[in-house]
């Protein structure tokens, strides 16, 4: 079987995702390894199986505890928006110094000014 991209990440950056409380991780884990035909590893079998048997037993009262909530709708076009506006700054700030022109607060609120989709909050 050829290897799949999604294996390292499946089998090392997911995991420690989950270890340090990412529930969806588990999700994404469980995905990658359906979507490329993968085993599932042991450490998302387990996983699985002991939320699916508390959430069985009555051991919690919603789905949501064991396995992360879902995203909510509009989420994601929010995320689009806001990367957005971080490039169009990223963008605005490295023409000018690719002109040789030095990074100062006078180039920033230059950018600013110029950019009426970009919100600039104080840090």
């Amino acid at each position: 079987m050829p290897e799949s991209p999604h294996l390292f990440a499946v089998t090392i950056t997911l995991r420690g995702e989950f270890e340090t409380g990412n529930a969806d991780a588990l999700f994404q884990a469980i995905r990658w390894c359906c979507e490329d035909n993968l085993p599932l590893p042991q450490w998302a079998a387990i996983a699985f199986i002991e939320r699916y048997n508390r959430g069985k037993d009555g051991e919690i009262r919603s789905w949501d505890e064991v396995f992360g909530r879902p995203t909510r709708y509009g989420t994601l076009e929010r995320l689009k928006r806001d990367i957005e506006a971080q490039r169009l700054v990223s963008a605005a700030i490295e023409r000018p110094q690719a002109e040789g022109k030095p990074l100062s607060h006078v180039l920033f609120q230059e950018r600013g000014e110029d950019s009426s989709r970009v919100k600039c909050v104080p840090c």
